[in-house]
């Protein structure tokens, strides 16, 4: 499914531009830009739990902590971390 509304999107983007006063305009539909703007968080979240999941033992050990005391996040965790960091750093 993800395959086919990539293909989709990249190698027939040309029948979809419209003109628009004098300019072209990409237009997409709603449910190919919803599923590509949660592929795209879902990426991040998997990003950001993988890479706390690595680095926190990690950082413990440096700090002379025990790292058997380290809990790792999960999923759901990660999605909160996400939204919080997105809602903080981006520009409205």
């Amino acid at each position: 499914m993800f395959y086919d509304l990539v293909q989709n999107l990249v190698f027939n983007s040309n029948s979809s531009k419209k003109q628009i006063g004098g300019g072209s305009s990409d237009t997409y539909s709603s449910g190919t830009v919803f599923f590509t703007m949660l592929a795209v968080f879902i990426i991040k979240v998997l990003l950001v739990m993988i890479s706390y999941n690595i680095l926190g033992p990690r950082m413990l050990e440096k700090w002379g902590k025990d790292p058997s005391t380290f809990r790792p996040i999960t999923f759901v965790e990660g999605i909160f971390i996400v939204i919080l960091f997105n809602n903080l750093f981006t520009r409205f």
